[in-house]
C-alpha cells in the first residue's frame, strides 16, 4: 500500500501553501519526501531542478520545523543551535529570532527542562535560523500560546514577502485562512485539489474556511 499515489506538485516562490487533509492522508509523508527523509518508490523531488535524494546540498535549501522536535535532553537549546551551525554554517539572524520569540531566558536551559510550548519556539528558531529557499512546518502551532502563534505567523508572512516558499500543515483553519495563499488537499495519498482559500469558501457557499473544509470532510465520509 502506498502512502502517496502519483502526487505531482510544483511549489512556487513567494507563496504560502497549506497542506490539508484527514489524518493518514499522506501530508507528513509528502513533507518528508520533500525533505529527503523518505525516498519515494518512484518519481523524484526536485529543488531548483536538482534531486533531494542523496543530495545534502539540495536539502540545505530547506528549513524544517517538525510537529514534535526530538533533541537530546541533556543539552541546552544553545548547544542545539551551535550544533546546527556546525552542520550548516553561521546563522545571521539567530539572536533576532530568539528575541522575536522572547526566549532569551530559555536557551541556556537543558532541553529536558523546557515546556512543550518553549520547545516549539526553539524548534521554530531552528527552522528559520538559516537562509533557506523553502520552509516546511509540520503542525507548527501545536503547543504555542496565542502570542507565540502570532509571532510565528509574522515570520511566515515575512519570509513569503522575501520570496521564500512556505509549506505548512495545520488543523487550525483560522490560521490557514489568515496566512495561506493556496490550499493543497490530500485524501488517501492522492492530490484532490489545490485552490485559493477564498475560492474554496465561495464554492462551498461557506462563511469561512473551517466551514468549507468541514463540508468537504462530511462528503468524503458519507
Amino acid at each position: 500500500m502506498h502512502a502517496l499515489k502519483s502526487v505531482d506538485l510544483t511549489f512556487e516562490k513567494g507563496v504560502v501553501y497549506a497542506l490539508l487533509g484527514p489524518n493518514g492522508s499522506g501530508k507528513t509523508t509528502l513533507l518528508k519526501n520533500i525533505l529527503g527523509l523518505v525516498k519515494p518508490s518512484s518519481g523524484d523531488v526536485l529543488i531548483d531542478n536538482k534531486t533531494v535524494i542523496n543530495n545534502s546540498a539540495a536539502r540545505n535549501k530547506v528549513g524544517y520545523m517538525p510537529q514534535y522536535a526530538h533533541f537530546p535532553g541533556n543539552v541546552t537549546a544553545n548547544d542545539v543551535f551551535k550544533m546546527l551551525q556546525k552542520l550548516r554554517g553561521e546563522s545571521k539572524n539567530l539572536e533576532d529570532l530568539i528575541e522575536h520569540f522572547g526566549i532569551q531566558d530559555q536557551v541556556g536551559k537543558k532541553i529536558s527542562a523546557l515546556s512543550g510550548g518553549n520547545m516549539q519556539k526553539i524548534s521554530a528558531v531552528a527552522a528559520f535560523m538559516f537562509d533557506a529557499d523553502i520552509y516546511i512546518l509540520d503542525e507548527p502551532s501545536v503547543g504555542l500560546d496565542p502570542l507565540a502563534n502570532f509571532k510565528l505567523k509574522e515570520l511566515i508572512i515575512k519570509y513569503r514577502d522575501q520570496g521564500k516558499t512556505v509549506i505548512f500543515s495545520s488543523h487550525l483553519m483560522g490560521e490557514v485562512q489568515e496566512v495561506a495563499n493556496e490550499i493543497v488537499f490530500l485524501f488517501q495519498g492522492e492530490l484532490i485539489f489545490r485552490k485559493e482559500p477564498k475560492v474554496l469558501i465561495e464554492e462551498e457557499k461557506a462563511k469561512n474556511l473551517e466551514q468549507a473544509i468541514a463540508s468537504i470532510f462530511q462528503r468524503m465520509y458519507v
